[in-house]
């Protein structure tokens, strides 16, 4: 078998470090069940195909030398600057990462996020290296078509668009809106895209009971980024609506941190909406305990954010609850066990809730749904470990490695 490939991996803001801890210890301590499953398999994907790896995360955190594991944090824009300055910042991180790209030698870059600089890549068109976009968001949120972006949006990712055109290998890509998208600004050349989808190991959900309409009172759980266009604020209007409603008691559970996570706390602590519990960082098992006492999932997804396949939905699915979620998030494969409603929509929110509240009817056919399509979350073969030795042998160079 051929030895010492490389793989560069351009990452998005994951506690990588944290992740390759958990795979190597085999504990369960990530935030989510789906970022952290997710890192702890592409570590075991590098070791099981003799890999050496870096991979660089765009969150703040401690470098980390492990074997053949490199782990870099990079934060491009720790001020959290925008407009210009923002583009200024993103453009010298893409800099420092081809510096990086050029002293670890890899064989192959997995591109996962700055793709409206990934034209800068451009400076290896000599080189041997591969370039593989992985895309786990939209290039630009969902709701929002090519012509309502901005001219200089438009712009980068026509530049973009011939990256991809003339230096990528194919694209791996988790969402059905990303094809229309890629399609787009490659003006419709054909591009290879390989699907994925996140796949689970089922024992994850073992510890999780089944949903009971009977239990009182109707509890409703938040899980992931704590952050504005992930509609954190969206969901303290509906809680507010319905605490002024009244009808019936729905408590909201919050999991998960971010930049909004104190002003949350002090919204809550104002107004005195004791039907909001935030929990901040929560590892597995407490989040399970929270799962297995709730009732639904809520994804409140903004139309600013460029949502690809929301993990949260899906836990939701492995969970065997209904999922609320924002047309901003939806996918298809979920649709039998959700209630869409308009971003922002505060009443729409409200009432789909009241709604799985109070006809039970409704809520035990979206619990059948949910059910029902859990086995399509556990297929190995439609991972991206799969997609990605297919981009490889295609490409060839790398076919006796990639083989399983």
């Amino acid at each position: 078998m051929q030895k010492g490939v490389r793989l560069y991996y351009l990452a998005g803001a994951a506690d990588i470090a944290s992740d390759y801890k958990t795979w190597k210890e085999k504990q369960s301590n990530a935030v989510s069940f789906g970022g952290g499953v997710f890192m702890e398999q592409f570590f075991q994907f590098c070791h099981e195909i003799d890999a050496h790896a870096k991979l660089v995360s765009t969150a703040d955190g401690t470098n980390l030398r492990a074997g053949r594991f490199t782990l870099e944090y990079r934060n491009p824009n720790p001020k959290g600057f925008a407009g210009l300055r923002y583009h200024l910042r993103l453009i010298g991180y893409m800099f420092g990462i081809m510096a990086s790209i050029t002293r670890f030698k890899p064989d192959l870059v997995l591109l996962g996020i700055a793709e409206r600089y990934w034209f800068m890549l451009y400076i290896f068109y000599f080189s041997r290296i591969k370039f593989v976009p992985f895309l786990h968001c939209t290039l630009w949120p969902r709701m929002k078509s090519f012509d309502q972006l901005t001219l200089a949006q438009k712009f980068l990712f026509h530049l973009t668009g011939n990256f991809l055109e003339h230096r990528c290998e194919a694209v791996l890509a988790i969402s059905d809106a990303i094809d229309s998208q890629i399609s787009k600004i490659t003006r419709h050349n054909g591009l290879k895209i390989f699907k994925f989808r996140p796949i689970y190991e089922p024992t994850l959900f073992n510890e999780i009971s089944s949903p009971d309409w009977n239990q009182s009172p109707f509890r409703i759980i938040y899980v992931g980024r704590v952050e504005v266009n992930k509609g954190i604020y969206d969901l303290l209007k509906v809680a507010k609506l319905l605490k002024k409603r009244g009808g019936g008691e729905v408590f909201f559970d919050v999991c998960g941190t971010g930049d909004a996570l104190l002003d949350l706390r002090n919204a809550v602590r104002q107004d005195s909406l004791v039907n909001i519990h935030i929990h901040g960082h929560c590892d597995r098992k407490r989040l399970s305990r929270l799962y297995s006492q709730c009732h639904a999932v809520i994804v409140p997804t903004t139309k600013d954010f460029p949502e690809g396949f929301n993990r949260v939905s899906i836990e939701a699915i492995l969970c065997g609850r209904p999922v609320i979620i924002s047309s901003a998030a939806i996918e298809s494969k979920i649709a039998a066990a959700a209630l869409e409603v308009s971003p922002s929509d505060a009443g729409g929110f409200a009432n789909a809730i009241v709604e799985l509240r109070d006809n039970r009817n409704t809520y035990e056919r979206l619990c059948r749904g949910a059910v029902a399509a859990q086995e399509y979350f556990y297929d190995n073969d439609a991972g991206w470990e799969n997609a990605l030795r297919n981009i490889m042998i295609k490409a060839g160079g790398l076919t006796d490695v990639m083989r399983p």
